[in-house]
């Protein structure tokens, strides 16, 4: 995600209540999520209960198939994760990870190249599927992210990216056919020796039957497909310890297209002021503000 137009002034340490420095890998705060009993099999697992996961998850289980959607977390949401309840009255959401989403495709100048947003599957889900409320999220029409929008509770006021991937995970279990299960951490896949002949079924027609081993003491679950929505330095570790997967000799870790994404680590740091000195003091409601000569 893209960090806000952030306001670079020197803190004033009277006025600043607390500072919250979020990484990616640190959360907190959250709303709690139950896990449900773990299956012997699945029609579909999924490894990931991001965006990706609860979306598929959503999709898979209406058309009435059984899916097990597993993550290492201890909480839906991956690297989307809204801290809510901060700040002295408890009314503040602060977002680590993704935040906004694009009503249209959002493009702007950075360095010389062009960098563009577009979210259709997000936007059609938020707005259509689950009938968020949402609103434009910088108010400043001449500024780039005024064509973006964040999702709002029924009084306009943040409730929380993670709202709609918690809602379209609780819109598949609600359907009778999906369990959600934290503190999975899938390690390995292996393809049933009778079925590594690329067929969908065994000579026998039993489907192909993946086994997914987990850390820890939680029994192996099978599934005929598996959906792995994870990152790109996990997935790789997985794949490379499973079998069946490729062709002899070979592992499904090397393919091309896990190495074409390059990722960076992300750190965020949030200033909670008691006073919005620099709009009640300084008439500032939009833009960069650069005083260290101040």
């Amino acid at each position: 995600p893209v960090a806000p137009t952030s306001l670079a002034a020197t803190p004033k340490p009277s006025r600043m209540l607390s500072v919250l420095a979020v990484a990616v890998a640190a959360f907190g705060g959250g709303a709690s999520f139950p896990s449900d009993p773990q299956p012997a099999t699945c029609d579909v697992a999924i490894v990931g209960a991001g965006p990706g996961g609860a979306y598929l998850a959503a999709r898979l289980a209406d058309t009435g198939r059984h899916v097990c959607v597993f993550d290492l977390l201890q909480r839906p949401g991956g690297r989307v994760h809204s801290l809510r309840g901060l700040g002295p009255k408890g009314d503040l959401t602060v977002e680590a990870g993704a935040y906004r989403f694009a009503l249209n495709k959002t493009c702007m100048i950075v360095e010389g190249y062009e960098w563009c947003i577009s979210t259709p599957v997000t936007t059609h889900t938020i707005i259509d599927r689950l009938r968020l409320g949402w609103k434009q999220y910088d108010p400043s029409a001449t500024e780039w992210d005024s064509k973006l929008a964040k999702i709002v509770d029924a009084h306009g006021q943040d409730a929380g990216f993670l709202t709609y991937v918690e809602l379209l995970l609780k819109q598949a279990v609600a359907t009778g056919k999906a369990s959600v299960h934290f503190g999975r951490e899938v390690v390995s896949l292996h393809l049933d020796d009778s079925s590594r002949d690329g067929a969908s079924a065994t000579s026998s027609g039993a489907p192909r039957l993946y086994t997914i081993r987990f850390a820890g003491d939680f029994a192996p679950v099978r599934a005929a497909k598996v959906i792995l929505n994870m990152p790109q330095t996990p997935l790789l570790r997985v794949l490379a310890a499973s079998s069946g997967l490729a062709p002899p000799g070979d592992s499904a870790a090397n393919a091309p297209v896990l190495h074409a994404v390059t990722q960076w680590p992300i750190f965020k740091v949030y200033v909670h002021y008691s006073d919005a000195w620099w709009r009640n003091s300084l008439g500032l409601t939009a833009g960069a503000l650069h005083n260290t000569e101040a």
